[in-house]
């Protein structure tokens, strides 16, 4: 059941909304702009402050209950019952791709990739390019793409979506 919908702004009337900052900083200004339908609850706005991208998001979390907001490139996972944040990371992710069937939310950055289920962090990947992923697909238990290597030049990869392992491209340090 969908308790959020994104908004296009800050509403003008109602409640003041709640602010949410990975930094501390920036609550003074509009950011990605969330409203949380609580069950038997009054809705409420949250104003999420972003990162260094115009990557912006919001999906139902594995576990059923609580919402992740991406809001360029920081994610935040919050319960929308309580109002609460419930974890704060990231800080450089460009694309998310969800995976109902293993209850798994996977969330690439420009250099590796990290895996959220029902009760929180799944795998972290080792790092898989130089600086840059391209052309990701998800077939069954991999996913592929490519990656930008130290070569100057595209490479392909394969990643495991169940272990975080990859083969293919350059083997970078971690």
């Amino acid at each position: 059941m969908k308790n959020f919908k994104v908004l296009a702004g800050l509403p003008g009337n109602g409640d003041l909304p709640k602010q949410f900052s990975s930094t501390g900083l920036g609550s003074h200004r509009e950011g990605f702009v969330v409203e949380f339908l609580p069950q038997g609850r009054p809705a409420w706005v949250g104003n999420f402050q972003g990162g260094l991208s115009s990557f912006s998001t919001a999906v139902e979390h594995p576990d059923g209950s609580s919402v992740v907001v991406v809001a360029g490139r920081d994610v935040y996972v919050v319960d929308p019952e309580d109002q609460d944040l419930v974890e704060s990371f990231g800080g450089d992710f460009v694309s998310l791709v969800q995976i109902p069937e293993k209850s798994m939310l996977l969330f690439g950055s420009s250099i590796d990739f990290e895996a959220i289920g029902p009760t929180g962090r799944l795998w972290r990947s080792r790092r898989i390019s130089w600086d840059g992923i391209k052309d990701i697909k998800l077939n069954a238990e991999t996913l592929t793409g490519e990656e930008w290597s130290y070569e100057d030049i595209w490479i392909p990869f394969s990643l495991d979506i169940n272990t975080g392992r990859h083969t293919g491209g350059p083997q970078c340090p971690p």
